[in-house]
């Protein structure tokens, strides 16, 4: 008895340690790529000062509303955003598609640091179609063929609806989704031009 006991004991903490070997190494991998989950890996004082009064859930009510500041300080804040949205949402594919090779999910939380060109800012869409893009990101590393392209015409909806919500101009044609981190791409020869078309006015 006292022989299983000790088996099951040095069992458990080889198992313990290679799920911390395991942590680590998925922790590093994500640093090196995007930052940390809540903070985009934007250090010290970096903080936009476009975004310094509204930023975060507050900015997103302000843009879907309309209401808050002046109606042009409003369309300067919205088009200051646009690029911060999208890095937003190809960070969150990024990690859907690093958490489905590990064979894992961890949904996304809000809000997150996210880099701008003067700096970082906080970045909040609602909670609902952040696990949309998340699970869709999973699902993505695992298509092939038409199976891929449904899902990054899926992935190219939910970023209108994120557009539409907050009155960004312009649509995301349908294909030219960005791709989550997984090889796979249903527009593989044209790896430019999902960025482009997030963007597009």
């Amino acid at each position: 008895m006292s022989t299983l006991l000790l088996v099951l004991v040095l069992g458990t903490l080889v198992v313990t340690g290679v799920l911390v070997v395991h942590l680590i190494d998925r922790i590093k991998a994500l640093e090196g790529t995007t930052g940390t989950r809540h903070g985009g890996g934007v250090g010290g004082d970096t903080s936009d000062p476009i975004f310094a009064t509204l930023n975060g859930e507050a900015l997103w009510i302000a843009l879907a509303s309309g209401q808050g500041p002046d109606p042009a300080e409003l369309d300067a804040l919205r088009r200051a955003y646009e690029p911060a949205l999208t890095r937003h949402i190809e960070e969150l594919l990024l990690e859907a598609g690093l958490d489905a090779r590990q064979g894992i999910r961890v949904p996304p939380t809000m809000p997150r640091q996210v880099r701008t060109g003067n700096g970082a800012m906080t970045s909040w869409f609602p909670p609902d179609e952040a696990l949309v893009l998340y699970g869709l990101g999973q699902e993505q590393t695992q298509a092939e063929g038409d199976g891929a392209l449904t899902l990054s015409q899926q992935i190219a909806e939910a970023c209108n609806r994120l557009r539409e919500a907050i009155g960004l101009p312009g649509t995301l044609p349908m294909g030219q989704a960005p791709i989550a981190a997984s090889g796979v791409s249903p527009q593989a020869e044209q790896p430019s031009s999902a960025p482009a078309a997030l963007n597009k006015n």
